[in-house]
């Protein structure tokens, strides 16, 4: 009736306004990603142990379910001439998008907002962190394992190894060509033999930004300590590093804390967007 009144008046009708774009995936999304994941994973023996790890973490499906999430991720290195990396972020782990808000200071931002990096600095001050590189990088160890679903992974069983008095099964998870920023980068997962529960990470960095003629890091190892819950997914609620060499484990380098986790599911996708005032940077 009144779309009928309207038409009599000559007045034309006003259409809603579309509802705000969400950065949280839909169902349907989420659902035929787990699928396709969960099937690229079963070909391989180290793929089905990694699925196993997932399940143990709370499942890949519920993983994708708590995104955008909240953290603050707190790099201490033991040197104290090693700079501190502390930060409050919001990330979108779906499509690999995050802003950073350094603690302390939250008018010292920097972001990545799915194609470029970007960063705030008030006169006078100086972000002192690479932030093409680091906007991601929390968030992808706090994701582990579910991180190693991506495609272009490449996924191979290796052998039992014990650290720490534990006994372990490991996976290596190296790139294909040409995925990310650094594909040259690889990672050994340790994974508990009964639980399937993530305990340790064995990985390199061969970021471009810092070896520009190639090359990698010397190799680390990541425990991965406490628990941390975010809807039915567990994660690790501290890590600490280590340098590795042909013995072993060596010296503590970083300690690193989680806190503040939470689900930011109602999240704009705006948020994700590069900010009024920021610098848009190039290269890496």
């Amino acid at each position: 009736m009144f779309l009928l009144l309207l038409a009599c008046t000559g007045v034309e009708p006003v259409a809603p306004e579309p509802a705000p774009k969400l950065a949280a995936p839909d169902l349907g999304s989420m659902t035929a990603r787990t699928v396709k994941a969960e099937k690229r994973l079963a070909d391989s023996p180290a793929g089905e142990l990694l699925w196993l790890s997932m399940e143990a973490h709370g499942g890949l499906g519920n993983w994708y379910a708590v995104s955008p999430i909240a953290f603050r991720f707190d790099y201490r290195p033991v040197d104290p001439t090693k700079k501190v990396r502390d930060s409050e972020q919001l990330v979108d782990t779906w499509s690999s998008r995050a802003t950073h808000r350094v603690s302390g200071n939250e008018q010292l931002r920097f972001g990545w907002d799915g194609s470029q990096a970007w960063k705030i600095e008030p006169e006078g001050q100086v972000l002192e962190i690479n932030p093409r590189f680091w906007s991601m990088t929390p968030a992808y160890f706090v994701g582990v394992p579910f991180v190693f679903a991506d495609p272009g992974t490449v996924l191979e069983l290796g052998p039992d190894e014990t650290v720490r008095d534990q006994l372990w099964n490991t996976v290596k998870v190296s790139y294909e060509s040409g995925v990310g920023d650094a594909p040259d980068d690889w990672y050994v997962v340790y994974l508990h033999p009964e639980t399937h529960r993530v305990g340790g990470l064995r990985y390199v960095v061969s970021y471009p930004g810092f070896f520009p003629d190639g090359g990698h890091s010397p190799e680390k190892w990541m425990a991965y300590n406490g628990e941390l819950q975010i809807g039915d997914v567990t994660v690790a609620a501290s890590h600490q590093t280590f340098t590795w060499g042909p013995e072993g484990l060596g010296d503590k380098v970083t300690d690193i804390t989680v806190s503040g986790l939470e689900s930011r599911k109602n999240t704009l996708d705006e948020a994700f967007q590069v900010p009024e005032g920021a610098v848009v940077l190039t290269g890496y």
